[in-house]
């Protein structure tokens, strides 16, 4: 089964048996409309016209005629099947009419200006296109041409969520903290339920800003779209451990972090401090150093950290 079924409409192929008789078998096929993606020559426009496309009915019609009249001289098994096959595609012929007309259909003439870009756009090909071309420009070592790339960019695909995105993100790895957090914010008013642009902003509230309480807003939100996301947990523990203090809050959410990603050393060693520090569960956080030392073992605080315990 495909997801698609690409159709182009010609008069040649509104006259084929072949093809209207295939069409007919997809027509009846769970959601139609949706599945296929239409392409209109310009020698089959007369379709949209009632009187125009009667000539269709027509064609048709004779066909079927031809059909009998050839089984009548010669009654075998090929000429019965080929009869079948006409009787459906007259029977369907007012169906099919009615799906397709109502049906966006592209041009070709329209998709041959535009580089086929809205069929690829469906295909999923243009998405990928434009997210290999952000990559190419987030691996721009200068960041003001990075920059510009991006200007250039966004002006061609204003809209585009890898573009935006990654326009934030490289912005705060070249510590362009004031711009990060500028696109950042234009990228969460278009793309609100992305959650690991709520995680990333979230972080450099806390880190850059001293925003804690908006930064808390952030992590919450990306917890409720995503709660299984375990970078959101362990980000949101650090803050709640670091900048609130509520100690058994935060162990809760390195102890999701870890049902969801045992190997995330991260938790493992930060937990461990949080059970020394602030909760003295020390068997346990004896446990955990151990588990952060197995999963990465040049940890070297996790190592000095726990021959102290």
């Amino acid at each position: 089964k495909s997801d698609f079924v690409v159709m182009i409409f010609s008069d040649e192929y509104l006259k084929s048996e072949g093809c209207m008789y295939e069409v007919n078998e997809v027509l009846n096929t769970h959601e139609f409309e949706k599945r296929i993606i239409p392409i209109l020559l310009t020698n089959a426009k007369s379709i949209f016209d009632n009187k125009a496309r009667v000539h269709y009915y027509d064609y048709w019609k004779t066909e079927l005629g031809d059909a009998e009249k050839r089984l009548k001289e010669h009654s075998n098994i090929d000429h019965f099947k080929q009869m079948e096959r006409l009787k459906d595609i007259n029977n369907s012929l007012g169906k099919f009419f009615d799906k397709v007309i109502d049906i966006k259909m592209f041009s070709f003439e329209e998709l041959k200006e535009q580089n086929y870009r809205p069929i690829l756009k469906i295909f999923g090909i243009e998405e990928r296109k434009l997210y290999d071309e952000v990559i190419s420009i987030s691996n721009i070592k200068n960041y003001e041409k990075q920059e510009l790339a991006f200007e250039d960019f966004l002006s061609k695909y204003p809209d585009n969520k890898y573009g935006l995105f990654y326009r934030g993100y490289m912005a705060n790895e070249n510590k362009k903290f004031d711009k990060a957090k500028a696109y950042y914010e234009v990228f969460l008013d278009k793309y609100p339920r992305e959650t690991g642009a709520h995680n990333n902003f979230a972080v450099l509230l806390e880190r850059q800003f001293n925003e804690s309480d908006n930064a808390r807003k952030h992590h919450e939100i990306a917890l409720r779209i995503d709660p299984n996301n375990y970078f959101s947990h362990y980000n949101f523990a650090m803050l709640l451990e670091n900048q609130f203090y509520e100690f058994e809050n935060a162990r809760k959410h390195h102890e999701e972090a870890i049902r969801i990603n045992p190997l995330l050393y991260q938790s493992h060693y930060n937990l461990a401090l949080l059970l020394e520090k602030h909760l003295g569960e020390y068997e346990l956080s004896k446990k955990h150093y151990e588990e952060a030392i197995r999963l990465d073992s040049e940890l070297s605080d996790a190592h000095n950290n726990l021959a102290n315990l």
